[in-house]
């Protein structure tokens, strides 16, 4: 599979990336969107920065995994820790106390980092046992540590069954967490 892949330099990677950040950090058109919600003191409402590369219509990207995904967006998905500020109620002790909607900061380096999957772990101890126990998918060894951040999760809309692409990117985080803030 890995031949019919052709593989971008890094360099056009580099420059699609830079494009895509560049709209992103233009587009407040979503922040309107929760001018309802009130925060608490001292928390701020956040969308990270995430960067999928466009899928084209090549061969190699029509290959698809088990779920509908295809392989080459799978592969290149990253997410930053870089965010913009959507809503903040910030007190008096916050380095920045003037952060405002639109706002791009940076959060701790280590969410952008990864760590051994607690699941692949528990699989591996399920191998050595016999009869070896089939399952149905074999979880990977290593996820990231953005899934820490799961207790800062903020759906906008509750009532939905599932959050949508733009919910898994939206947190509600302690101003504490934010590291820097972004000059224009």
């Amino acid at each position: 599979m890995s031949k019919l892949l052709k593989k971008e330099t890094p360099r056009k990677q580099e420059d699609d990336m830079l494009k895509h950040y560049t709209a992103w950090k233009a587009n407040n058109s979503y922040i309107k969107n929760y001018n309802e919600d009130e925060l608490r003191p001292g928390d701020v409402l956040i969308r990270l920065y995430q960067y999928t590369p466009k899928v084209t219509t090549s061969a190699a990207s029509r290959l698809i995994d088990d779920k509908g995904v295809p392989l080459i967006a799978k592969t290149y998905r990253r997410i930053i820790p870089v965010a913009k500020v959507i809503k903040a109620n910030i007190v008096d002790s916050s380095p920045f106390p003037d952060l405002k909607p639109g706002d791009i900061i940076t959060v701790s380096d280590s969410m952008a980092t990864s760590k051994i999957n607690p699941e692949w772990h528990m699989y591996q101890e399920m191998l050595k046992e016999r009869p070896a126990p089939t399952v149905d998918e074999i979880p990977p060894k290593y996820i990231n540590r953005f899934s820490e951040w799961n207790k800062y999760l903020y759906i906008t809309d509750k009532i939905k069954a599932s959050p949508t692409n733009s919910d898994a990117l939206t947190f509600i985080i302690p101003q504490v967490l934010i590291k820097t803030r972004k000059k224009s």
